[in-house]
Order: C-alpha cells, then sequence, then structure tokens
C-alpha cells in the first residue's frame, strides 16, 4: 500500500513538470539501436491475444525495459544524450511513437501491465501528451479513437490496482480542452458517481478527484467549459450530488456536499444557486444534516444552511419555514460546533445569527 501511494505522488508530482527542451543535437531516438520497437509491438501484441498468456512474463520483461530506457532518456539519466533535449528530439520521439500501432497496443493493455510498469507509462504519457509545436500530436492521436479508450478505462476503473492508473489518466485529459469536453457529459459523470458510492475506498477517493477535476477545472483566458456545462446541465448535476449526499456511504456524503459548496459559490453559476436554495426539500435536507452525528457533515451542512438563509427573501416559502423554526434554529447555531476556532468559521456563524435574529420583522409579510 505504501509503494501506492509513493508511486501516486511520484506522478502526480511529475504530471506538474515541463518535459526540459533546449537547442541541441537532433538524434532520432525511436531509431537508436537500444529499441527493438518490433519486439515491443509482438509483445505487447501476445498479450492481447494469447488466450494461455503464456508469453506474457517475457513481453513484460521488454516493455519494461523499453520503458525503463524512455525514462532514462526523458529524465536525463541516458549517458548517451545530451541534455537537456532538443524540443525537436522530443517531438521526433513523440511522432515516432504515434506512428505505428504501439501507443495503441499499450493504451488497451496496460491492465495487464504490473503496477509499476504502469506507473512509468503513466509518467512517460502524460508528459509527452504536454510536448506541442502547432498541436499537441499525442493528444490529437488520441483523439482518433478518444471515445473507446474512455471506455476501456471506466470498465477497469475498479479493478485491483488498476483504479490508480484510469484515474491519472482522466484528470490528465481533462488539461486538453477537447478531451475535456468529451469528459463533462452526464454519462461518464454517472459512471463516476457510481464508483463514488461504492464501499472500496481507494476506488471511492479516486473516483471523487477525477468528478471534482472535471467539473471544476477552469483555463486561465479560456472558455470556462466546466461554467458552461454546469450551467446547461445544473438540474441533472445537483440531483446527482444530492442522490450521493442521501447514501448511507459517508465519504460519498462528505464529497458531494463539498462538491455542492465548491459549485454554488462560484460567482457565474447564480442560476444554480437559486435552484438549489429554491427548494424546500433541499432545506428540509440540510436541517437534517445539521444533526447528523459526525462533525464533518453538520460543518458542510452549515455552509450550505448559510446559502439559503442569506437567499431566502427571493423565496416566500423558504422564508416561512425559516421565520416559523427561528428560535429553534437560533438557539442551536449558538452552541453549533463552539469548539471550532477557526476565525472564518466564527465569522460566518455570527452572521447567520445576525441574519436569523431580523427575522422578527418579516411577520407582517406572511401573517
Amino acid at each position: 500500500y505504501q509503494r501506492r501511494v509513493h508511486g501516486i505522488s511520484e506522478v502526480k508530482q511529475m504530471e506538474k513538470q515541463e518535459l526540459p527542451h533546449s537547442p541541441g543535437k537532433s538524434k532520432d531516438i525511436l531509431e537508436s539501436s537500444s529499441y527493438n520497437m518490433i519486439q515491443i509491438i509482438h509483445a505487447f501484441q501476445g498479450i492481447a491475444t494469447d488466450p494461455e498468456k503464456k508469453d506474457i512474463p517475457t513481453a513484460r520483461e521488454d516493455i519494461e525495459k523499453h520503458f525503463a530506457k524512455l525514462e532514462a532518456v526523458l529524465t536525463e539519466k541516458d549517458p548517451s544524450y545530451k541534455y537537456p533535449l532538443a524540443k525537436e528530439e522530443l517531438l521526433s520521439l513523440v511522432r515516432g511513437l504515434i506512428k505505428g500501432p504501439f501507443l495503441k497496443e499499450v493504451l488497451f493493455n496496460l491492465d495487464k501491465l504490473d503496477f509499476e510498469t504502469r506507473k512509468s507509462f503513466i509518467l512517460l504519457f502524460t508528459n509527452f501528451m504536454k510536448v506541442k509545436l502547432d498541436s499537441n500530436p499525442i493528444v490529437d492521436y488520441l483523439f482518433e479513437f478518444y471515445a473507446e479508450y474512455l471506455d476501456y478505462l471506466f470498465s477497469k476503473y475498479s479493478e485491483k490496482d488498476f483504479t490508480f492508473c484510469a484515474g491519472c489518466l482522466l484528470r490528465s485529459f481533462v488539461g486538453y480542452e477537447k478531451l475535456h469536453q468529451t469528459l463533462l457529459s452526464m454519462e461518464y459523470l454517472n459512471k463516476l458517481a457510481a464508483f463514488i458510492i461504492e464501499p472500496t475506498f481507494d476506488v471511492a477517493s479516486d473516483a471523487i478527484d477525477s468528478f471534482t477535476e472535471i467539473l471544476t477545472h477552469t483555463r486561465p483566458g479560456g472558455v470556462n467549459l466546466t461554467q458552461n456545462y454546469v450551467k446547461e446541465n445544473y438540474v441533472s448535476i445537483i440531483e446527482l450530488l444530492l442522490k450521493m449526499v442521501n447514501q448511507e456511504n459517508f465519504f460519498a456524503k462528505r464529497e458531494a456536499l463539498k462538491l455542492l459548496n465548491i459549485l454554488l459559490v462560484q460567482e457565474g453559476l447564480k442560476d444554480v444557486l437559486k435552484y438549489f436554495v429554491s427548494s424546500v426539500d433541499n432545506l428540509k435536507l440540510i436541517m437534517n444534516l445539521l444533526l447528523d452525528p459526525t462533525v464533518v457533515i453538520q460543518y458542510e451542512a452549515f455552509l450550505l444552511m448559510k446559502l439559503i438563509v442569506g437567499e431566502h427573501s427571493q423565496y416566500p416559502p423558504i422564508t416561512e419555514i425559516l421565520k416559523k423554526n427561528k428560535e429553534q434554529l437560533r438557539e442551536f447555531f449558538m452552541v453549533f460546533q463552539n469548539e471550532r476556532e477557526d476565525m472564518k468559521f466564527l465569522k460566518a456563524k455570527k452572521t447567520l445569527l445576525a441574519q436569523l435574529d431580523e427575522f422578527k420583522y418579516l411577520s407582517y409579510l406572511y401573517f
């Protein structure tokens, strides 16, 4: 387990790094005698087609050596190359990788490799995706069979030791507009929600990371795909999040409440906030969650309650319920999580109490 966590950390760090490039002597890495590409391709084809899996150990050994060589070049540990590599060299390498069946064979057979080899591939692949001139060759290549590949990743998502691989790749795809746009679909969000609800923690925790990244990722200076998508589909999205909130599964409940809070406070999603706070059923749900036995759920419910109280004046049915319960609510919040010393929370609670005090001036509106 420690090895897995360490591996995830390594890859996430590498994903944030740019590949080194500077002027240098051009060299076609793929044509180096160190590589036997035909052998590697045959190894993957053997894994995919051998019903008795007799050749898998040999194939894995060849593949591991291949990835080790690639990784040594990209991490500047191969003494036969001058570093840092020129950008032209990296482009040559990427074009070579997408020239034949090799890369597609790797992508669709990752589940048949051991964890360490998968980790090496993800490190390499996510860095190759960053290499571009006028466009991203790897991204364009992947897009040709992207829907098919997403089906493959989702079909393997909950398999032991493959969750990390699938999730890491999905989150890397979000960084590229046309790949992200495809993932912004209720079909894929529903699939991830199903993984979040399931009892296996490794699967659920990875799935919520992917779910959140897909719905909240922004690009500085570019079109905000996520906000546009949420604006067009907020009814389905809110219903899906509330479905998770109503699960007995603590993790799903907590993470869905957190994501609701993230979405509802975004400046460009006022219509989503209005839709949520205008519902009497949502108000009743939040009031019940304030009584949840876990402090974390109580706190997330408090943040949502603060939003509802702050917007109540536009929705008479909500105002009426709050007014009828103002005394009980005020007594409840006076002692609510008094042990918490977070200044932001204390300020929010003070504001909420002040807003509840204002209800005594609203009697003439409803009676």
